[in-house]
């Protein structure tokens, strides 16, 4: 039984959020309001979900396509939302999808290399995440935008970037 669940710190309690299961990835929305997350359904792969917090609606499907989706990352602006696309015959890739307005997701990179873990920085300009076009997976670093230049960050292999608070490293 994958689920998630809450933990109010302040009433130390601990909730089922989920009720099918499995659900992973949990990501928080900008407002707290709501979870992120995805989950697995009957005849799919992994799908992405959101569920208030507050339990005032039940949850609803953001995107549902063919291959696994990961959401990773909702911008502070509360508008975007980050997620990676697993593969079975190809490396994974990143894409952005609006939270507000319909449409299709838009890829982030035009890469071979594989892209995979992003991570906004506190202010949402950066974008953290692993790459494995030096050959290996390193943790490199560019515009939430998927635009601009790219600087590689780590040297001896990296996964799962975090930013300091401050969100200068």
């Amino acid at each position: 039984d994958r689920n998630l669940w809450l933990y109010d710190i302040t009433r130390d309690t601990l909730s089922k959020f989920t009720l099918t299961s499995p659900s992973d990835w949990p990501v928080w929305s900008s407002d707290s309001r709501s979870v992120i997350y995805g989950s697995s359904r009957a005849g799919t792969q992994y799908d992405i979900f959101s569920k208030p917090v507050d339990g005032s609606s039940a949850e609803r499907a953001l995107l549902a396509r063919p291959l696994t989706q990961i959401p990773r990352a909702a911008a502070v602006s509360g508008d975007v939302l980050i997620f990676e696309e697993t593969y079975a015959d190809k490396p994974n890739t990143l894409w952005r999808m609006s939270l507000r307005q319909p449409g299709e997701p838009q890829p982030l990179f035009d890469s071979p290399a594989g892209e995979m873990m992003p991570t906004l920085s506190p202010d949402g300009r950066w974008m953290g995440y692993v790459s494995s076009r030096s050959g290996r997976n390193e943790v490199w670093v560019r515009s939430s935008t998927g635009t601009g230049s790219t600087w590689q960050i780590s040297n001896e292999g990296g996964v799962e970037p975090v930013w300091s608070p401050n969100g200068r490293e």
